[in-house]
């Protein structure tokens, strides 16, 4: 099946994290892929900077590497 891209975080100029669809239901999940491979949902989730959870950034974990969405660029 042919999914649409709507957004994409580059890692270098031959590969890529794509975003396919963003669910909100009960909780916000990411269907994301590495290139053309298959994709996978993952959960989104806050990641705080200091300790006092005051200055923090939305995104999601995928391959081990915390992927913010103010970084990713839309398509």
């Amino acid at each position: 099946m042919e999914r649409k891209v709507i957004a994409s975080y580059c890692l270098c100029n031959t590969a890529s994290i794509n975003i396919y669809e963003i669910d909100y239901s009960i909780e916000t999940m990411v269907l994301v892929g590495y290139n053309d491979d298959e994709p996978e949902w993952v959960e989104a989730h806050m990641r705080y900077e200091d300790d006092n959870d005051t200055e923090g950034t939305y995104g999601f974990m995928f391959m081990d590497m915390f992927i913010p969405f103010n970084e990713c660029m839309r398509v």
